[in-house]
């Protein structure tokens, strides 16, 4: 999930904030989030199907004291690489948790 800090109509132009990840191989993934801030979001979904996947469904569901809207699927208006290199960028500079830095002093680098 992505907060649009500034919209765009390129990814170039886009602020995005990373704000959580959810992936799992069970039949249910989730992610909650507490007290999220006000304003316009991403939600990025992939589904990896099995062949054997007769019913290629998925539902996107948000719950929550106030009301939420899903306006769109605008995969057509970016390029997913872009958009995801975007969202991992955000990650990395806020220092979220997974994220390690390797300065390779020990390699020469400076």
């Amino acid at each position: 999930m992505l907060k649009i800090e500034k919209d765009a109509d390129t990814v170039e132009g886009l602020e995005l904030k990373y704000i959580i990840g959810a992936q799992g191989w069970e039949r249910e993934s989730h992610a909650m989030i507490e007290n999220l801030e006000k304003g316009d979001y991403f939600v990025y979904v992939e589904m990896d199907w099995n062949t054997n996947t007769e019913d290629h469904e998925v539902c996107v569901t948000c719950y929550g004291a106030s009301r939420t809207f899903f306006m769109r699927d605008e995969k057509s208006l970016f390029d997913k690489n872009d958009l995801l290199r975007k969202a991992f960028a955000s990650k990395s500079t806020q220092m979220l948790e997974g994220v390690s830095v390797f300065d390779f002093k020990d390699k020469g680098a400076e």
